[in-house]
C-alpha cells in the first residue's frame, strides 16, 4: 500500500457535513432537535477555546447547543445538582463537563454522575475495572484494548461494528508515533532513535509473535499463549513512513536522521477496531486511531 498524506481538514469538513446531515434527517423524521450541554467550569484558556468551538460546531450542525459556565470556586454540590438537572431535560441528549477541572472538585465523581445514556465522552476503566463495567452495562462501545476484547470477541461476548480494514476508512487511517514537539526542536537524535525503537519493538513483535506472546504472558496476562500469538498476528505491522511522507504535509522530512527508515518497507492498513456488547449491538460508534508527529 502506497503511503499519502492525508488532508485533516477535508476530512473534518466531510464529517460534519454527514453529521449536519444526519441532524437533518432527524429532525425530519422526528421532529426533534439533538442538543448538547457543555458545562464549563473556571476559565481556563484552552477550555474557553474548546467550549467556544464546541458550541460554534454543535450549531452548524443543527444541532441546540447549551452553555453553563461556572465559577472556578462552584460548590461541588452545585455542579452534581446542575449535571442532575441535565440528566433529566429531555431538550438535552448528550453531556460533556469540560476537564480539567479546579482541585477543589473530585472529577470522577462528578463525570459519574452523568448519565451514561448522555455521556459524550469516551471513558477510561483501569483495566482490572473494565471487564465489570462492561458485565454491568456501563458501556455500550469500546476501542480494542488488548487482550480483553480480542478474547471476548472469540468468545462471542463482543459484536464487531466497524473496522477501518475496508469501506470509508480503510485508507483514511494511520498510526503514528506522537512525540512532543519541543523534543522534534531540541533533541532530534533522541526522537529519531524513540521513533525507531518503537518500530523495531513492531518488527519484532510481526518477525516471532510467539516469541512476543510469551514474554507478555510474564506480566500477569490471563490468555493463553496461543491466544496472545494470534492477537500479534492481527496487529499492523511494518508501518514505515519515509521522507517527506514521515515530515508530514508541513515542510518534509525532519532533518538529522529522523526518517531514515529503510525503502521497501510496506504500510498494513491499522488492525483497530470498534466492538459492542451484543446486547448494545444497536447502537453505532466510530473512533480512528490517530496520533501526531509535531
Amino acid at each position: 500500500m502506497t503511503a499519502r498524506i492525508i488532508d485533516g481538514k477535508v476530512i473534518a469538513a466531510e464529517l460534519r457535513a454527514r453529521v449536519a446531515g444526519e441532524v437533518a434527517r432527524i429532525k425530519t423524521e422526528s421532529g426533534l432537535t439533538p442538543g448538547l450541554a457543555v458545562v464549563l467550569v473556571g476559565s481556563d484558556p484552552a477550555s474557553q477555546v474548546y467550549v467556544r468551538s464546541k458550541h460554534k460546531q454543535t450549531q452548524e450542525a443543527g444541532m441546540a447547543s447549551f452553555e453553563h459556565r461556572l465559577p472556578a470556586d462552584v460548590a461541588q454540590a452545585d455542579l452534581l445538582a446542575l449535571i442532575t438537572r441535565l440528566n433529566r431535560d429531555p431538550l438535552v441528549h448528550g453531556i460533556l463537563v469540560q476537564l480539567p477541572l479546579p482541585k477543589s472538585l473530585h472529577t470522577e465523581t462528578i463525570i459519574n454522575a452523568i448519565d451514561p445514556a448522555k455521556d459524550v465522552e469516551w471513558r477510561q476503566y483501569p483495566g482490572n475495572l473494565l471487564a465489570l463495567a462492561v458485565e454491568k452495562g456501563e458501556v455500550q462501545a469500546l476501542a480494542e484494548i488488548d487482550p480483553l476484547p480480542y478474547l471476548w470477541l472469540k468468545e462471542g461476548k463482543l459484536t464487531e461494528i466497524a473496522t477501518n480494514l475496508s469501506g470509508e476508512y480503510a485508507d483514511r487511517t494511520c498510526c503514528i508515533l506522537a512525540i512532543r514537539g519541543s523534543l522534534t526542536r531540541e533533541e532530534l537524535p533522541v526522537a529519531a532513535a524513540l521513533t525507531r525503537s518503537v518500530m523495531e519493538g513492531g518488527d519484532r513483535v510481526a518477525s516471532d509473535p510467539a516469541d512476543a506472546a510469551t514474554v507478555y504472558s510474564g506480566y500477569g496476562s490471563k490468555a493463553s499463549i496461543e491466544d496472545l500469538t494470534a492477537m500479534f498476528q492481527s496487529h499492523n505491522h511494518h508501518d514505515h513512513p519515509v521522507g517527506a511522507t514521515l515530515g508530514g504535509a508541513g515542510g518534509g522530512a525532519p532533518q538529522g536522521g529522523a526518517a531514515s527508515y529503510p525503502e521497501g518497507q510496506h504500510r498494513k492498513r491499522n488492525r483497530h477496531r470498534l466492538r459492542l456488547p451484543c446486547s448494545t449491538a444497536n447502537r453505532r460508534a466510530a473512533h480512528c486511531r490517530r496520533s501526531v508527529l509535531q
